[in-house]
């Protein structure tokens, strides 16, 4: 029966009166919708399921991955060990949001990861973070602007390599030019140099993971020591690196492979008669992963000086009309020639 701007509903002998538009359900609310009483979960890796269906969110409680929420249900993991560990809300039925804290309060926490949608069109969420042994960290979970159902939670501690599968110079046949060097003014004027990598991550785990990896490249000389470079916002950095971010899914037992192209801007003077060569590392989250290449050599062409180049060793082979160049090594200045422009 409608009255007015309210829906009234008798059951029982009790009258039930609630707001026109109103939800109703004749389940209660989860067990873990507020922080206090988050659902302790524990193991390495597991997985838990859940619902947030009549679930609420508290007063001074923190919206979840940017989103407003409204149907949060919460639980409670104490890392068991150091390392990197994931939690993701595939399987779900609502579109997810996924938040993890430390602390010990709904209305003071601090934030460690977060996300919303895993990998569009595929609304679960994931996160990945360095966990500390002994460490409670608190885990939201809700649903985008309200949306609610059941909601699965697993977490693992993945297993994930990278192997640099190639490096290479893509431009100026591994020359960098030089037009300025002898100018001891800002005003260089230093060609980049394009460098391409090729990196491949797999997943020995079990379930499907998101993984945030950042290539750092470094134009090393002759001495192995990094040259100043123009880091990845166009300023240099004390460690005079170039950080390439890329974040991806990688389903379960599977591969990724990423090529990825950058440009290098040297921005102090290079030896014009030295050789150099441009390294990629790879990090994940903050920590080195061990997948390194010291990459290919590369030599400076200066306008005002001689050209660097190689004098290669000829042989014919008479036997069978072909030649042979033999390489001799690192390159020497051209006494024959000079840049004209």
């Amino acid at each position: 029966m409608k009255l007015g701007n309210f829906i009234r509903f008798w059951s029982t002998g009790v009258v039930l009166t609630a707001p026109l538009g109103a939800e109703w359900s004749s389940e209660a609310q989860p067990a873990n919708d507020n922080f206090t009483s988050a659902s302790l979960i524990a193991d390495a890796s597991c997985s838990v399921a859940g619902s947030n269906v009549n679930a609420t969110k508290e007063t001074g409680e923190p919206n979840h991955a940017g989103n407003v929420g409204g149907r949060s249900i919460w639980y409670r993991w104490t890392a068991p060990s150091n390392g990197t560990v994931t939690f993701n809300t595939v399987g779900s039925v609502p579109d997810t949001l996924l938040a993890v804290y430390t602390g010990t309060a709904v209305n003071a926490l601090t934030p460690v990861a977060a996300k919303d949608d895993l990998n569009p069109p595929d609304r679960s969420s994931a996160v990945t973070f360095v966990a500390s042994a002994g460490t409670p960290y608190q885990i939201a979970g809700d649903g985008y602007s309200g949306a609610f159902g059941n909601i699965s939670l697993t977490w693992l501690h993945p297993v994930i390599t990278e192997t640099v599968l190639a490096l290479s110079v893509t431009n100026y046949s591994a020359l960098v030019i030089d037009a300025d060097a002898n100018n001891g003014g800002p005003a260089y004027n230093r060609d980049r140099l394009r460098v391409q990598s090729q990196i491949r991550s797999a997943n020995s785990s079990s379930a499907a993971h998101q993984s945030t990896w950042v290539t750092q490249y470094r134009l090393l000389d002759a001495g192995g020591n990094p040259h100043p470079i123009l880091g990845e916002n166009g300023v240099t950095n004390v460690g005079y690196v170039f950080n390439l971010t890329n974040t991806f899914l990688i389903g379960s037992s599977g591969t990724v492979t990423n090529t990825n192209s950058v440009a290098l801007k040297p921005v102090a003077r290079l030896n014009a008669y030295g050789t150099y060569a441009v390294e990629a590392g790879v990090f994940r989250t903050g920590s080195f992963t061990g997948a390194q290449s010291a990459g290919t050599a590369v030599w400076v062409f200066e306008k005002t000086k001689p050209l660097l180049t190689r004098a290669w060793n000829i042989t014919w082979e008479v036997s069978n009309g072909s030649f042979r160049m033999d390489d001799p090594g690192p390159p020497r200045a051209c006494c024959t020639c000079a840049a004209t422009n």
